[in-house]
């Protein structure tokens, strides 16, 4: 059975986060991230492709449009019925 090589990032408690290649006789992603979530059970094991520097910079645009949002309905909410009077 020829080795498969899944790209895993693995986080730790205190948020570093580092790369690995796991190179097994396992076949499948999901068996594959089963196994490294034993060996690191106190880490978070997710696809390398999952964590991206532009991923996560179009989710903090994301957030932020959300919260800004929120915030601007929320101002909107208190004066309008000051407006109205």
């Amino acid at each position: 059975m020829n080795e498969k090589i899944f790209k895993l990032t693995i986080i730790d408690e205190q948020g570093k986060t580092w790369n690995d290649d796991f190179a097994t006789k396992i076949q499948t992603e999901t068996e594959a991230l089963r196994f490294a979530r034993s060996m690191f059970p106190d880490c978070v094991v997710v696809p390398a492709r999952f964590i991206n520097k532009k991923g996560w910079f179009w989710f903090g645009v994301a957030v932020g449009f959300a919260i800004a949002f929120c915030l601007l309905a929320v101002i909107v909410l208190i004066y309008l019925p000051v407006f109205l009077n």
